[in-house]
């Protein structure tokens, strides 16, 4: 790329690129874009959905989840359930939304 651009790509068969060497500094960043249905499908699924699961301030999880498409009933059960992976060993929720 040009100096001063920011090149965007799919990093998949479809898309093959190499890293070359370069003279001055640069940045990367990678991004991976998951399904919950594909999280859940694993091995620690609802544990890792906890764990990855970030919504953007100011949305609650349950507000994120709605957003995506899940239905308000799961939705709800699931921001009861990221409210309890939260909590540390104490038992002191580390969460600022809990559901009721």
């Amino acid at each position: 790329p040009l100096a001063n651009r920011l090149l965007l790509f799919w990093s998949n068969e479809d898309c093959p690129h190499e890293v070359l060497s370069t003279h001055r500094d640069r940045y990367a960043m990678t991004v991976w874009y998951r399904t919950g249905h594909d999280i859940l499908a694993g091995p620690k699924g609802l544990e890792s959905l906890c764990r990855n699961l970030h919504p953007v301030a100011p949305l609650t999880v349950e507000e994120g989840l709605l957003r995506a498409g899940a239905s308000p009933s799961q939705a709800k059960h699931m921001e009861f359930v990221y409210g309890l992976h939260k909590k540390d060993k104490t038992g002191q929720n580390l969460s600022a939304d809990t559901a009721s």
